[in-house]
């Protein structure tokens, strides 16, 4: 093999290392995300676990590697430990989460949440980090001999995150949702051994070369011969040069000196704290302007590891033969510029996002396309930048017998400590503009002396400073409204506006919605419907609080005790704002914990668990959704329990729908469907399901309501009587199976949710009623299926022969909302004055008939008469319409 093709092989083996080293990472994350929960401590631990390994390796194993003489084989051996690993924590990772979160417990303190999770991450991949950590000196190492001058960092750099962005996208887009993350990680594993096996075949040839070539041996001073000299410094493949070309290189480092020394160390740490820095806190910025789905962070992630491999690739072209003073000053006073240029970009990410999607379509692809547009005007030129200064300091530090080993390690442990220091401390501290403006300025305090025109150029960034706004904030106040209060937290911001109406809602990163004042009857409804259906409920768990209107609601139900779990800490804070619907009577406590997290770790049985709307496309909320979370919600369930989820029909698509209920029949098979309210707007539908089959009987809720304030309550939220209640039913187990037959089912492990999901949130123009209508259409509904015997099994029997035309006249109704939200009023009111006809307890159409014949009785008085005379003629039994008939145009 020719010394080009075993360079080629290299950089190849260097880019599949990278490709399944970042693939590996985000899917560790991932599960350990799912495992220990979504919370800040859970999510900045693993981050720091895996920096924390990888530099630790680096660190211990830079010296040893240095000073062996086959560093192929330290690289061979040192992937195919990460390999193996990779393989047994397929099995690992569901032990060591489980493990976690005994350890956390319920209602951890602070310390504890921290070191627990990140103590077990840090241990259970510490075979793998500290290898993956370790490969770059021994890779450095191996692969000096081919270059001239053994100058190859910038290019291996380059090589190496280029593979990390392949496997960014790889593992996000193809791998992990056709294979689950299971098989991905068998196969990225897999990629680990290949690579170790093709560097020990180099490194076989490597000695297969220098075995075959030896001259005639001529003495050398000190009794040894040429050829003893040659065998202790063999050459790769044959490439000129050697370790004696190498060592006068590493001597003539400028960096020799203690003292340079520890200022390269103290960039080196700086540089890796700094740039993590910025990356956590733009992502953090970007959040309110990209949609956050699992495929916002993969494309941001992706473009700023391409701009550094870009930045990497001109250091190797271009500034590996410069001066360190000549090339460093210019790199971190251009750094420091471009992370102010960044940030004003930030400013005008909003606009920058919808002009691309406008330009690149309504699909997850243009959708994808326009967040990563947005990542590259605001970490482009900051990440090339620091691609290049990374090299050149690695360049720079290269030793004898230590590499770049420590060097590594000192810049991965700054990376290990940025998402804390910056999304802990200071962003909560002096918010996202003044947290970007420390990294800027931190850069320019490590210029070393600078000359008079230097410190002219270092005038600029601090300049720049002035054009930044006020403050860093994207949300924008309601047309007519303002902003009562926004709080930047490290995972989310919150902010509680004030429309023109003077109705509240709050807001969760600029994107979701989560309740507010206007829909408050509705998200009372979320709690009062699976309460009703359970006999005597004593204790009940929410899941999801957002406002805390739902939650509120559940004091009006006597003798009932709850707990209620948000996961963004920032909400409990901002919930004054949304008083007095949200009032909490005592017994109803508020958590901030993980959801998942908490099921899982609670020992206590709850006789109803409600879980609210959970965005099915926001990151991570698709683990909401799985089969092993719905089964750790039945282990809660007290004997007879209820558990009820809600479903946000306008923010999913049928397919998505259909793995929900799926996955939910597959832990509770006697499920059934409930619409929340009849509306076209917001549709919302609920999986109610208990362990075994239930039925209501005709006097149940009477029975069930007898509390005089539960009773004005439920009048007041359009829920007097059982056929309001019942009436809400859509479908029994049976239909429901029928219906999602060939979906699939969302597990932990294949978390289809989390990936398919995002492709509705990516089209904006959808009609909210559409997945509505095509439920019931597919669906037959049939009362019968709630009833029970009892003593008055005919009465019983009775109520579920009426309530069956109720059912269709709300079907009816709910398609007349849909004529008159499209400006077919003629249709609209057919529809209207049908679902009287049906059904004389179905009141909810002869009341809008009513109000529009009122509406046109002076404008239209032809119109408004042949309504009500046709709305009498449906429902005789009711007067109202004949009264209003006589009094409006009867003289």
């Amino acid at each position: 093999m020719t010394p080009k093709s075993q360079r080629l092989l290299v950089y190849t083996v260097f880019f599949l290392s990278g490709l399944a080293g970042l693939g590996c990472q985000m899917i560790w994350s991932r599960r350990f995300g799912i495992g220990l929960g979504h919370e800040m401590p859970s999510v900045l631990a693993v981050v720091a676990a895996f920096f924390g390994g990888v530099a630790l390796g680096a660190w211990t194993l830079d010296g040893v590697i240095g000073r062996s003489a086959r560093p192929g084989r330290w690289y061979a051996a040192l992937e195919i430990i990460i390999g193996i690993w990779g393989l047994l924590l397929v099995a690992l990772l569901p032990l060591a989460n489980e493990f976690a979160l005994r350890l956390i417990g319920l209602q951890p303190s602070a310390a504890r949440h921290w070191v627990a999770a990140f103590a077990i991450p840090l241990l259970a991949l510490l075979p793998a980090t500290m290898s993956m950590g370790a490969t770059w000196p021994a890779m450095e190492r191996f692969a000096s001999p081919l270059l001239p001058g053994g100058k190859c960092i910038g290019l291996l750099y380059s090589l190496n995150t280029l593979g990390a962005v392949a496997g960014t996208l790889t593992s996000t887009f193809v791998l992990a949702p056709a294979l689950g993350f299971a098989r991905a990680l068998l196969l990225l594993s897999g990629v680990n051994l290949l690579c170790g096996v093709v560097v020990l075949f180099l490194e076989q040839l490597r000695k297969d070369d220098a075995a075959s070539f030896e001259p005639t041996p001529s003495p050398l001073p000190g009794g040894e011969s040429t050829t003893g000299a040659r065998n202790k410094a063999p050459l790769l493949g044959g490439a000129g040069g050697g370790s004696t070309v190498l060592m006068r290189d590493r001597d003539s480092s400028p960096n020799t000196g203690r003292q340079s020394r520890r200022r390269l160390d103290l960039t080196l740490f700086v540089t890796g704290l700094l740039g993590i820095g910025y990356e956590v806190l733009g992502v953090r910025v970007m959040a309110e302007v990209l949609e956050n789905t699992i495929y916002s962070f993969a494309a941001s992630l992706s473009v700023y590891l391409l701009g550094t491999a870009i930045g990497a690739g001109i250091y190797h072209r271009f500034g590996k033969h410069i001066s360190t003073d000549q090339l460093r000053p210019p790199l971190l006073i251009g750094l420091s510029a471009t992370c102010l240029l960044g940030t004003w970009a930030l400013t005008g990410a909003q606009k920058i996002y919808d002009r691309c999607r406008v330009a690149l379509g309504d699909t997850l692809a243009g959708g994808c396309a326009a967040e990563a547009m947005v990542a590259a005007v605001v970490f482009g030129l900051p990440t090339i930048l620091m691609g290049a200064t990374f090299s050149h300091l690695l360049q720079s530090s290269r030793r004898e017998h230590d590499g770049v080993g420590r060097a590594m390690a000192l810049n991965t442990l700054g990376s290990a400590l940025a998402p804390a220091t910056f999304g802990v401390v200071w962003l909560p501290a002096l918010g996202a503009k003044w947290s970007l403006v420390v990294v800027a300025i931190a850069y320019l305090a490590l210029l070393p002396k600078l000359s008079g025109k230097q410190y002219l150029v270092m005038l600029v960034p601090l300049a720049l400073v002035v054009l930044l706004p006020q403050r860093l904030q994207v949300v924008p106040p309601p047309p007519g409204g303002k902003i009562l209060e926004y709080r930047e937290g490290v995972m989310d911001s919150v902010a509680v506006v004030e429309h023109f109406d003077g109705h509240r809602s709050l807001l969760v990163n600029n994107r979701f919605t989560m309740g507010g004042t206007g829909a408050a009857d509705a998200a009372r409804r979320h709690a009062h419907i699976p309460l009703l259906l359970h006999p005597h409920p004593q204790r009940a768990l929410f899941l999801g609080l957002g406002t805390a209107i739902t939650f509120a609601a559940a004091g009006t139900h006597p003798d009932l005790s709850g707990e209620g779990v948000e996961l963004i800490p920032e909400i409990p804070g901002v919930l004054r704002h949304f008083e007095p619907h949200n009032k909490l009577r005592p017994g109803l406590n508020v958590h901030a914990a993980d959801a998942r997290r908490f099921v899982r770790v609670s020992r206590e049985s709850y006789d109803v668990i409600v879980a609210d709307l959970f965005h099915p496309a926001r990151d991570g909320a698709g683990a909401l959704y799985t089969r092993e979370h719905f089964h750790a919600m039945r282990q809660r369930l007290a004997p007879g329990g209820v558990f009820c989820q809600w479903l946000p029909l306008f923010q999913l698509d049928e397919a998505m729908l259909q793995v929900i209920i799926r996955t939910c029949l597959e832990v509770f098979p006697h499920a059934r469907a409930f619409l929340l309210r009849f509306n076209i707007d917001t549709p919302v539908l609920g999986l109610i399901a208990s362990e075994g089959p239930t039925g209501y009987s005709s006097d149940w809720f009477e029975q069930r309501v007898r509390d005089a304030n539960l009773i004005q309550e439920l009048k007041a939220l359009a829920l007097p009587d059982a056929w309001h209640l019942f009436g809400c039913f859509v479908a029994g187990p049976t239909a429901l199976r029928d219906y999602s037959r060939n979906a699939d089912v969302n597990t932990d492990d294949r978390p289809v949710v989390i990936f398919r999901a995002p492709q509705f949130a990516y089209r904006r123009k959808q009609t909210p009623h559409q997945l509505l209508f095509r439920l019931l259409d597919r669906i037959q509904s049939d009362p019968a299926e709630l009833a029970v015997e009892t003593s008055s099994t005919g009465r019983t029997q009775s109520f579920s022969v009426q309530l069956r035309p109720f059912v269709q006249a709300r079907n009816v109704y709910l398609r007349g909302l849909a004529e008159e939200s499209e400006g077919r009023l003629a249709g609209a009111l057919d529809a209207y004055v049908e679902s009287a006809r049906l059904s004389d307890k179905f009141s909810t159409g002869y009341a809008r008939c009513l109000t529009m014949a009122v509406q046109q009785s002076k404008a239209k008085p032809d119109e408004a008469r042949r309504l009500l005379e046709r709305l009498a003629e449906a429902q005789p039994s009711r007067p109202v319409a004949s009264e209003l008939l006589r009094r409006l145009f009867e003289p």
